[in-house]
């Protein structure tokens, strides 16, 4: 199984305030201290800008209701 974790933001976030937070998120997982230290704890950093994320979240999502758990 596969366990991912990403940064959201509120409705109506400004495009400013989600860029800085994109750009920083980015940057810090290219750090390559960064990630030897997430390599150390078993965890593969992946980035996904914007529109990607929204669909890979929303992709995630349709994926585990099709599996219809309770």
């Amino acid at each position: 199984m596969v366990y991912w974790a990403g940064f959201g933001g509120p409705p109506g976030l400004p495009a400013t305030i989600a860029k800085i937070v994109d750009n920083a998120t980015k940057e810090t997982l290219t750090d390559p201290d960064v990630i030897d230290k997430l390599d150390k704890l078993g965890m593969e950093p992946f980035y996904l800008p914007g529109d990607a994320y929204r669909k890979f979240v929303f992709d995630e999502v349709k994926s585990v209701k099709s599996l219809k758990l309770k």
